[in-house]
């Protein structure tokens, strides 16, 4: 897995250098940042879960473009410290003997496997997040306003890839593990006339960026989104995945999102923004289950001050639609102090809950985070 990930940014990088050299108006830049956190979870009024400080997320990036050539790179690295870390583990085999062995020998071989995901012992991990070329000028698609985008890129979906954190939480999707928030592909990105709208339309391993691919089938994305009126955008999403093999339909896993988003600078500006997911998941619908799923998320976002923002979130989420009075709730309130131009404090709670009731106190999970977002 890693030799692959490394001969493809190999790749990346090769091509990026032959760029530099052979093209005069190259433009690059080098920049990032990273996310300082300290979390403090309580369990129902006093029962102490998880404290402590931790760096959750630093990206170095870096972007290279050519327009009068027409394409656009950049690399993305992510340098994840999560909890536990990266997971290692050791696994034993009698592989049996030779003659040159001697009778009765037995061989036992001692296999080392690191996982895809941090989960383990090595507390800080990277991956590429984002490797990708985009193709500005290829005849045809530059007619319609069309980009060819090849590498670890984006998932186009709901609002995955728009959610800019302003909560530290993630979104709705990423949250529930309905997409993940990258993966390797190949995508077409094409924009309405006169900004009305942009659409995706997409091809991806279905295993996310920080697993590379062994299914035989892939994951389809199509998203499509309108601003019909200054300020208002809409937008409907479709994805596809399925992992096993060849299209069987009673293996695919179907998710359908759509949104609505309003911004303006009334009075003082303020955001608010609705969004409603659907999963359907066959390999989910056994033991008396649907396998479907279904949730919806509201967010609203008020910069009362220049330099202070408030947001608000509600959350529910229903994981089993054959299941009854298994929904959970999700509230969160933050604030967001702007120290400068390149430093953001963000201050958090964040209550998950059962919605109905018949649960212990320890169902309600309490969290308050701080987290200090610095970029150069």
């Amino acid at each position: 897995m890693k030799r692959k990930i490394l001969m493809f940014l190999a790749m990346v990088l090769s091509f990026m250098a032959f760029s530099t050299i052979s093209f005069a108006e190259l433009k690059t830049k080098f920049y990032g940042y990273q996310w300082i956190r300290y979390t403090d979870v309580i369990y129902g009024k006093d029962k102490q879960g998880e404290s402590g400080m931790s760096i959750q997320r630093t990206y170095l990036r870096w972007k290279m473009e050519d327009a009068d050539a027409g394409w656009l790179g950049e690399l993305t690295l992510d340098i994840n410290n999560v909890k536990g870390g990266q997971e290692v583990s050791t696994s034993s085999a009698n592989t049996g003997a030779t003659d040159a062995d001697g009778p009765g020998t037995t061989i036992t071989v001692t296999h080392t496997h690191t996982y895809d995901k941090a989960s383990g012992k090595l507390d800080f991990a990277i991956w590429p997040k984002y490797a990708y070329v985009d193709f500005r000028k290829i005849p045809l698609l530059s007619d319609f306003d069309i980009k060819l985008r090849i590498g670890i890129q984006k998932n186009y979906f709901g609002t995955v890839e728009l959610w800019e954190y302003p909560l530290i939480e993630k979104d709705i999707s990423d949250l529930r593990k309905v997409i993940s928030s990258a993966d390797m592909g190949i995508a077409l990105l094409g924009e309405l006339p006169e900004g009305y709208g942009s659409y995706e339309i997409a091809m991806h391993n279905g295993k996310g960026y920080k697993n590379l691919e062994d299914n035989v089938e892939k994951q389809y994305t199509a998203s499509f989104m309108i601003i019909p009126l200054s300020g208002l955008t809409l937008r409907a999403s479709y994805m596809m995945n399925n992992q096993a093999a060849h299209g069987t339909a009673e293996k695919t896993k179907r998710a359908t999102a759509a949104f609505a988003q309003y911004r303006t600078n009334i009075f003082f500006p303020f955001e608010l923004l609705g969004e409603y997911v659907v999963v359907t998941d066959p390999l989910a619908s056994v033991g008396g289950k649907s396998g479907v799923s279904v949730g919806y998320t509201f967010f609203g976002k008020f910069d009362v001050l220049e330099w202070m923002g408030i947001c608000l979130r509600y959350d529910n989420w229903n994981p089993d639609t054959n299941k009854t009075n298994d929904e959970s709730n999700l509230y969160i309130a933050g604030i967001n102090l702007k120290i400068n131009e390149n430093n953001l404090l963000q201050l958090n709670y964040q209550l998950e809950q059962p919605q109905f009731g018949g649960y212990s106190a320890t169902s309600h999970k309490n969290t308050w985070m701080a987290q200090l977002k610095w970029s150069w």
